[in-house]
C-alpha cells in the first residue's frame, strides 16, 4: 500500500482548551473521549506487533474466539475500525497523532491493519472463517466490511489489486455459514452489502446477493412489533441487541445498498422509525440508559443506531434531544470510569468499582470496543446543529411518563423530578446462571444498577422474587415466564421457581405509582415443603463506598436506607404474609457483597417468609429515588399502596388466599391483553 501523509495537528482547541473543572462542550467532550481511547489504542498495538492487524491490551482477558495466525487477539482491532474510518472520511483532526514522541497516521494505521491482516503470508494473518460452523470472524467482519466501504475512496484507491482481493476474500469467507437464527444474520447481510457496493468501482470485490436476501428474510420473521425484535425464539429475549445490532447494522445496510432495494429499506426503515420513536424514553437525567442485559460493557454503543439515523435522515426527534442523549451518554460513562487510563483501555467491568461478574463468558479484552461504533457520529458535517443544539430535553426532563411496550413486554417509567426512568421487564427468560440476574429483575432502572452474582446456586434478590435455603445459605431464582400481561400502570407474568427439586408456581403482579412500586406475589407450594426454605424479596440495591456508609432506619414495618454521600435512598414495606424486613449487604457469600454493576459495595432491603404448603398471597411496597421524598411522604405514599393492595387482593390478613391461576382482579380501566408467547 502506498503511504499518504497527513500533517500533523494537535487535538482540537476546544479540547484542550478546557480545564479539568470545566464543563467542556459537546463537541470537545466528545473528541476528549474519543482521543483518549484512540491513544491507547494507538499505544497498545504498537506494543502488541509492529503490523497493527491485532492488540492485546495490559491484563487483559483473551480467548481462542478470534486470534491472528501469530496467536494474538484480532478483536480489539476490529472493533475499533468504524471510529477510525468515521473520523478519517470527516476530515477531523488529528490525522497523525502524536503519543509520547512517536507519531501514529491513522489512515496508515487502518490500512496497515487490513492489509497485513488478510494477508495470508503475514504472521497475524487474522485466519480464515471455518467453512463449517459459525464463527467470531462473521461477526467482525461486518464492521470491517462497514470500514472499508467507508474508506473506498481514502483508501483503497492506494491499494493494489492483490491486497483489495485478499480483502475480499476474507470478507467472503465469513460468509460461506449461514448464520440466520438470530441478530448474527445482519453480520452477514452487512458483509455481502459491503461487497456488491464496492464491486462498482472495484471488480475484486465478489457479493452473493441471493444469500444476502436469505439472511433479510430471516432477520424479517424475527420481527414481533415497537420497533424490536425476538433475539432467541422461541424463547424471548429483547435487549440492547436491538440497538447495536438490528438497528445499527440495518442503517449499515441502507447507507450502502438501501436505494438499489428500496422495499426492503422501507420495510426495515418503518421498524426502525417505531423503535427509536420510543428509544430517548430509556435514558435517565444522569445520561445513563436503563442498564439491563448481556454485553453491558458496550456501553455507549446504544447510541449507534442514534447518530446513524440522524446522519441519513431517518432520526424522528429533534437534533437537540439528540445532542442531550449523546452528550449526557458519554459525560455518563466518562464519569463513571469505565476507562482505565493506566493501561490505556476500555474496562471489562462497567466502572473502576463494579463487579467482574458483568463479565459474559465470551467477551475479550477487545470486545468493550463494539461500543466504538457510536462515534459514526462523526459523519455528521461539523457544521450540523446536531454538534451545537442547545435546550433539547430527555422525555422524563420534560414530564412524568408511563409507556408499555407489549411486544417485548416492557413498561417505562418517568420521574421528573428526579430524572429517573425504570423499567419493568416480564417477557424475557434468561435461565441459565450466566445471564439470569441481566434479565430476570422484575425492575432495572437507569439510577440504581442492579447486582449480578455469575454462580448457580446463589441467586441477588435485588428487585426479584426468590427462594432461599436459609439452613444452606443457597438461594434460585425465576425459570421461564409462561405468561405475560401488559396493564396500563404496571406488568404481571407468571413463571416458576425451582431449588433442588422443589418446584414453585408464582405469578407477579408489578404496578407503578410515581417512584414507588406495589409488587404482589402468589405462589402456589407443593404439599411438602423443607422447614428450612423460605421466600426472599429484595427493593433495588443501592450503592455504596462501604456497606458502613449508609444510613439506616428500619423497624417492624419498613426499612430505609440512605446514601449520605449521594443523597438517593431506598425504602421497602412489607405486608401482612412477610414476616421481616431488613437491610443486606450480601446474598449469602462474602464474595456476593460485591456485586453491584456500578458500585464498590450495595445495599438491599430484604423482606422474607417461610415458604408454606398451598397458596399464598405476598404483597409489599418498594421506593427508589436519587432525590426522595421526606419520610412522612414516603410512609403516606406507602400507606396508600398497601391499601391499594388490598383491594386488589381480597387479602384482608394472612387467612385469606389466592391460587396462582386466579386472574389478578384488576380495576376496569385496566386493559390486559392476551400474552404472547
Amino acid at each position: 500500500m502506498r503511504r499518504r501523509e497527513f500533517l500533523a495537528a494537535l487535538p482540537c482547541s476546544a479540547a484542550l482548551g478546557q480545564s479539568p473543572g470545566s464543563d467542556p462542550s459537546f463537541n470537545a467532550l466528545a473528541e476528549i473521549v474519543f482521543l483518549e481511547l484512540v491513544r491507547g489504542y494507538v499505544t497498545n498495538a504498537a506494543k502488541t506487533s509492529d503490523s497493527n492487524a491485532v492488540i492485546e491490551y495490559p491484563g487483559a482477558t483473551v480467548t481462542k474466539n478470534f486470534l491472528a495466525k501469530s496467536g494474538k487477539s484480532v478483536t480489539g482491532v476490529t472493533r475499533m475500525l468504524p471510529a477510525l474510518a468515521s473520523w478519517i472520511v470527516s476530515k477531523r483532526q488529528p490525522g497523525v497523532l502524536a503519543v509520547d514522541g512517536a507519531k501514529f497516521d491513522l489512515l496508515d494505521v487502518v490500512g496497515s491493519a487490513l492489509v497485513n491482516g488478510t494477508n495470508p503470508a503475514h504472521k497475524d494473518y487474522w485466519l480464515a472463517a471455518p467453512p463449517d460452523k459459525q464463527d467470531q470472524r462473521q461477526v467482525e467482519s461486518s464492521i470491517v466490511a462497514w470500514s472499508v466501504w467507508l474508506l473506498r475512496d481514502a483508501l483503497l484507491p492506494q491499494m493494489s489489486t492483490v491486497e483489495r482481493r485478499r480483502i475480499d476474500e476474507w470478507l467472503s469467507g465469513c460468509t460461506v455459514v449461514p448464520v440466520r437464527r438470530n441478530n448474527w444474520a445482519w453480520f452477514t447481510a452487512v458483509n455481502h452489502a459491503a461487497r456488491l457496493s464496492l464491486n462498482e468501482k472495484f471488480s475484486e470485490f465478489s457479493y452473493g446477493q441471493t444469500a444476502m436476501f436469505e439472511d433479510l428474510k430471516a432477520l424479517d420473521a424475527m420481527y414481533v412489533g415497537n420497533g424490536w425484535y425476538n433475539d432467541d425464539k422461541p424463547r424471548a429475549s429483547f435487549d440492547y441487541y436491538n440497538s447495536w445490532v438490528f438497528a445499527s447494522h440495518f442503517l449499515y445496510w441502507n447507507a450502502m445498498v438501501g436505494a438499489k432495494f428500496p422495499d426492503w429499506s422501507k420495510m426495515f426503515g418503518d421498524r426502525l422509525k417505531s423503535y427509536l420513536e420510543t428509544a430517548p424514553l430509556f435514558f435517565g437525567a444522569n445520561g445513563s440508559h436503563v442498564l439491563y442485559g448481556r454485553s453491558l460493557i458496550y456501553r455507549w454503543a446504544v447510541l449507534t443506531p442514534l447518530v446513524l439515523a440522524y446522519s441519513q435522515n431517518l432520526w424522528p426527534h429533534s437534533d437537540a434531544l439528540l445532542h442531550r442523549i449523546v452528550h449526557g451518554s458519554l459525560a455518563f460513562h466518562k464519569n463513571t470510569g469505565g476507562f482505565d487510563a493506566s493501561a490505556g483501555k476500555l474496562r471489562e467491568t462497567y466502572s473502576a468499582d463494579g463487579t467482574v461478574d458483568i463479565h459474559e463468558s465470551y467477551i475479550d479484552g477487545g470486545h468493550p470496543y463494539w461500543g466504538m461504533q457510536a462515534f459514526g457520529m462523526w459523519l455528521i458535517p461539523r457544521t450540523d446543529p446536531f454538534w451545537t443544539a442547545a435546550g433539547g430535553q430527555l422525555p422524563v426532563e420534560q414530564s412524568d411518563f408511563r409507556r408499555g411496550l407489549e411486544a417485548p413486554g416492557l413498561m417505562l417509567t418517568g420521574h421528573k423530578a428526579s430524572g429517573q426512568v425504570k423499567m419493568l421487564q416480564a417477557r424475557s427468560t434468561r435461565t441459565d446462571w450466566h445471564y439470569r440476574d441481566k434479565y430476570n429483575k422484575l425492575v432495572y432502572s437507569t439510577h440504581f444498577p442492579f447486582n449480578i452474582v455469575q454462580a448457580p446456586d446463589v441467586c441477588p434478590w435485588d428487585n426479584c422474587l426468590v427462594l432461599r435455603d436459609r439452613r444452606r445459605r443457597k438461594s434460585a431464582g425465576r425459570g421461564e415466564v409462561s405468561e405475560t400481561r401488559m396493564l396500563t400502570d404496571g406488568v404481571e407474568l407468571a413463571y416458576g421457581i425451582e431449588y433442588e427439586g422443589l418446584k414453585v408456581s408464582v405469578r407477579s403482579t408489578v404496578i407503578a405509582d410515581g417512584e414507588f412500586e406495589l409488587r404482589v406475589h402468589r405462589v402456589i407450594a407443593p404439599a411438602e415443603v423443607d422447614a428450612a426454605m423460605e421466600l426472599v424479596e429484595g427493593s433495588a440495591a443501592i450503592g455504596l463506598d462501604s456497606a458502613g456508609q449508609a444510613d439506616t432506619l428500619a423497624q417492624a414495618t419498613f426499612s430505609i436506607v440512605r446514601n449520605p454521600k449521594s443523597g438517593m435512598l431506598i425504602a421497602s414495606w412489607p405486608g401482612t404474609m412477610w414476616s421481616g424486613v431488613g437491610a443486606s449487604w450480601d446474598f449469602g457469600s462474602a464474595e456476593s457483597a460485591a456485586s453491584n454493576v456500578i458500585s464498590k459495595a450495595m445495599l438491599v432491603n430484604t423482606l422474607w417468609a417461610p415458604l408454606k404448603p398451598g397458596a399464598a398471597v405476598l404483597y409489599s411496597v418498594h421506593y427508589a429515588s436519587p432525590k426522595p421524598l421526606t419520610h412522612p411522604q414516603l410512609h403516606a405514599g406507602a400507606a396508600r399502596l398497601m391499601a391499594r393492595a388490598k383491594s386488589l387482593t381480597g387479602v384482608a390478613g394472612p387467612e385469606r388466599m389466592e391460587a396462582v391461576d386466579t386472574p389478578l382482579r384488576v380495576p376496569s380501566r385496566v386493559k390486559a391483553p392476551a400474552a404472547k408467547r
